[in-house]
């Protein structure tokens, strides 16, 4: 087997992102990952194929403070996001109380 960057220096698409947080499927074929740009709590999550080393083209956007945890089936994963902003040109600056948190579960990388 050949060794390869999952994530890294040299896989980030943009150098400004930070890696927030990051979750290993139970049996290593998935990797869910959270970045940040430019400093800001909010992120959002991608999920990468350890075999191909792609990522799936969903992402789950306006996350903050957030875990990501695949279930013990890796049938999903659990995340905390908060509802999109209503109203504001620069979504995702305003500094009043987050309300309205909610946990969901992704099962979009179900495995047949």
């Amino acid at each position: 087997m050949t060794e390869r960057w999952l994530y890294g220096p040299f896989t980030c698409p943009i150098s400004y992102q930070k890696l927030n947080t990051h979750s290993w499927s139970k049996d290593g074929t998935l990797y869910a990952y959270a970045l940040s740009q430019s400093g800001s709590d909010w992120c959002y999550a991608k999920v990468r194929n350890v075999a191909t080393g792609e990522d799936f083209s969903e992402k789950i956007e306006w996350l903050k403070f957030t875990g990501l945890s695949f279930t013990h089936d890796d049938m999903g994963f659990f995340y905390q996001r908060l509802p999109e902003p209503v109203g504001t040109e620069d979504a995702g600056t305003e500094t009043g109380a987050n309300k309205n948190a909610m946990v969901s579960r992704c099962e979009t990388f179900l495995k047949s």
